[in-house]
């Protein structure tokens, strides 16, 4: 059976930039799932475990900032990346206040965006094993007695 690995999603509401940064992806190697909005990804990101998340800043309905703020609500885990063609200091700061992993100016070039994306996931696999040790951490120690746990 095949286990899936990290995912790359692209949440743009440009066509053409979804398509880009997705064959930039995955020719560079990448498993890249793109949405056209943030909405659009809120209905599988729950299942989203493994990866890192490519956002645009700019968008109509809710934008970048404010699906970022959702995610962390929702205690998401993927790192963020932000992407804006129009990005100010003040937003790149608010967006790294909130967690974001890096914030990439478009028109960006393809190794920009896939050593960010990299860098993305490698910090992913790392958070997933502490994350795996910690839950077995648990998970023994409540198999204790409570007179085995005092010590």
């Amino acid at each position: 059976m095949h286990k899936p690995g990290p995912i790359v999603y692209v949440v743009d509401d440009h066509p053409s930039i979804r398509k880009s940064v997705s064959c930039i992806l995955s020719v560079a190697g990448f498993e890249v799932m793109p949405f056209s909005s943030p909405n659009e990804f809120l209905k599988i990101c729950s299942d989203a475990k493994q990866g890192c998340l490519l956002l645009d800043l700019y968008m109509p309905g809710m934008n970048g900032l404010r699906l970022q703020r959702l995610l962390n609500d929702l205690d998401f885990h993927l790192p963020v990346i932000f992407m804006t063609g129009t990005g100010d200091i003040s937003s790149s700061v608010q967006a790294m206040k909130m967690g974001a992993m890096d914030f990439i100016q478009k028109p960006f070039d393809a190794r920009t965006l896939i050593k960010a994306v990299e860098k993305a996931l490698e910090k992913n696999r790392i958070e997933l094993a502490v994350r795996r040790i910690a839950d077995a951490s648990r998970e023994r120690l409540a198999l204790l007695s409570p007179r085995k746990r005092m010590c």
